[in-house]
């Protein structure tokens, strides 16, 4: 299935920053050090995404003004879009909240214009900016605010996002929440490891396509969510998985105080079918080993199986 995204929103927001995280699996920490030269124009490029041919449009913000008000420049810039996604930098929201405004009612203007199917969704970005005096961020009375000021006939959807450790889980849910509408193969992935997981404790489950980007996440329901920015660093850093496929597991020995701290790195040689997944990662606290192993040989064997017979149905002849 062929799907376009447009990223848009105003300059210097995040916009090429996010799709080279997301969608070329670069190190956000090191962009964070830098800045990325801005965008010019429209620059396109289409992604492999398991089942989705993904053609992601990254829209200069200096330009947007024309885009969205000259008719000519729409028509050609949106045309065939199946998901608008309008980045807001939230911590400019109350000094700029009319020209966040003006920008989202025309995108909503330019789809019913042009009776586009076209999903219209907000990124309130850079949300690890609204913590520095706050202990807990109330996200759902942020969006509540949000929908309350534009008063469309419709309901975009809002996801908070941050390319921080701490905070860039939320960005990865964003995008999945997202392509899963598109994407067999990532609804079902997603079911896969969410079934099997309700039989076990205390587990972090990441999958990553051969772009090194993370596609599916799962975690049971007692799993530590303040581990979860560590996990993100260790595994940004490539420090402990080795540039090969293959089902890979880390172990947290101890949490409080320290940090994480990871004695053990089992692998699993045998590979995951599906030719568009690099690996597994299983990030646990107090799972035995031999669980753990039982662990990936379901999610291997159901992963595998369903692809297999997906190829079969699909992509061989009769």
């Amino acid at each position: 299935m062929s799907i376009k995204i447009l990223l848009i929103g105003k300059p210097a927001v995040g916009k090429t920053t996010i799709k080279k995280i997301i969608f070329e699996g670069v190190n956000p920490l090191e962009l964070l050090k830098s800045s990325l030269d801005p965008t010019r124009g429209i620059e396109s490029k289409v992604y492999k995404w398991m089942d989705l041919e993904l053609g992601l449009f990254d829209i200069s913000g200096q330009e947007l003004n024309i885009i969205l008000r000259e008719e000519e420049e729409s028509i050609r810039s949106f045309a065939n879009t199946n998901a608008f996604i309008y980045i807001i930098e939230y911590y400019k929201w109350k000094s700029s909240f009319q020209e966040y405004i003006d920008d989202i009612n025309r995108i909503y203007n330019i789809i019913i214009k042009y009776n586009l199917k076209s999903q219209l969704i907000l990124f309130l970005h850079k949300i690890d900016l609204l913590d520095r005096n706050k202990s807990k961020i109330n996200f759902q009375k942020i969006k509540k605010e949000i929908l309350n000021l534009i008063k469309l006939p419709i309901i975009p959807k809002i996801y908070v996002t941050s390319i921080i450790p701490k905070y860039i889980y939320y960005l990865y849910e964003a995008f999945f929440n997202i392509l899963v509408s598109f994407s067999e193969h990532i609804y079902e992935l997603k079911n896969i490891i969410d079934e099997i997981l309700q039989k076990y404790s205390k587990i972090f489950c990441i999958v990553r396509n051969i772009s090194k980007s993370i596609i599916v996440q799962s975690m049971t329901k007692d799993f530590d969510p303040d581990l979860i920015s560590d996990v993100y660093r260790r595994i940004i850093k490539e420090a402990l998985i080795p540039d090969k496929k293959g089902t890979i597991a880390l172990k947290i020995n101890k949490i409080k105080d320290v940090g994480l701290i990871i004695s053990d790195v089992y692998r699993d040689n045998k590979e995951i079918t599906h030719p568009l997944i690099k690996n597994i990662i299983y990030i646990f606290e107090k799972t035995e080993e031999k669980k753990i192993r039982e662990l990936m040989t379901k999610i291997r064997k159901k992963v595998s199986n369903y692809y297999l017979k997906w190829a079969e149905n699909n992509l061989f002849v009769k």
